[in-house]
């Protein structure tokens, strides 16, 4: 469906929060970059990939991303209490988290992360593969 949309309207925008905005085409291209990024820090199908951000364009590139990489996402909200956090990825045998900002040891496990950073402009994405 994206792939359609894309290809029937590419500079419309796609996804949008508050001042950030995505076109069809950028939205596919984050999302198809973050897939592959994510495959080769281990994403793989039976192996839930945790999202930990905010509402933003960010977000919704995750939630494309994520699945695109062939892996099921966990949301991990940053309101959630951090013991709520702990037990969902422990429950859920996460062993990798998306975030665009470092939890500061709020997850209590060791999971590599990676951090995605669009909010610094169109097309900037850095990946690093950390522990929390």
């Amino acid at each position: 469906m994206l792939r359609v949309a894309t290809l029937a309207q590419p500079d419309r925008t796609a996804v949008s929060c508050g001042t950030e905005r995505l076109t069809f085409r950028q939205f596919r291209q984050r999302s198809t970059t973050m897939a592959g990024h994510l495959r080769r820090l281990g994403a793989a199908p039976d192996d839930p990939v945790g999202i930990f951000m905010e509402p933003s364009v960010d977000l919704m590139v995750s939630v494309r991303g994520v699945p695109h990489a062939g892996a099921p996402y966990l949301p991990l909200s940053p309101e959630y209490p951090d013991e709520r956090l702990r037990y969902m990825i422990e429950d859920s045998r996460t062993r990798l988290i998306v975030t665009d900002e470092p939890p500061a040891g709020r997850f209590g496990v060791a999971c590599p992360l990676a951090r995605l950073s669009v909010s610094a402009g169109v097309g900037a994405e850095s990946w690093t593969r950390s522990q929390s």
